[in-house]
């Protein structure tokens, strides 16, 4: 997956408000897995993968077209940026070495 940035993680959690609580991680990790197969897929043959797109989460969770973006004061979407800022660490700290954790 093409490293995020703020906007993607807004955009996932944006794409997991629709769910109820129990759900949204197991998706954010799914999202998440399926960006990092575009990304692969995309280094492999130099073009987009037809459902996950270009690599970036961005791209990923665009194709799903997630809720319009709440207030920020909404406690549903700061649950769930919670839990796309977590899904997000923990992806990378599994690729860390033991070294830096």
């Amino acid at each position: 997956m093409r490293t995020p940035l703020a906007a993607d993680v807004l955009l996932l959690a944006r794409a997991l408000m629709p769910l109820p609580s129990a759900r949204r991680m197991p998706y954010a990790r799914r999202l998440i897995r399926e960006a990092t197969e575009a990304q692969m897929h995309f280094e492999a043959t130099r073009r987009c993968h037809p459902t996950y797109g270009d690599g970036s989460l961005m791209a990923r969770v665009l194709y799903l077209r997630p809720v319009a973006e709440p207030v920020a004061s909404d406690p549903d979407f700061l649950d769930a940026i919670c839990i796309a800022a977590q899904a997000l660490r923990t992806h990378y700290r599994a690729r860390l070495p033991t070294s830096q954790l």
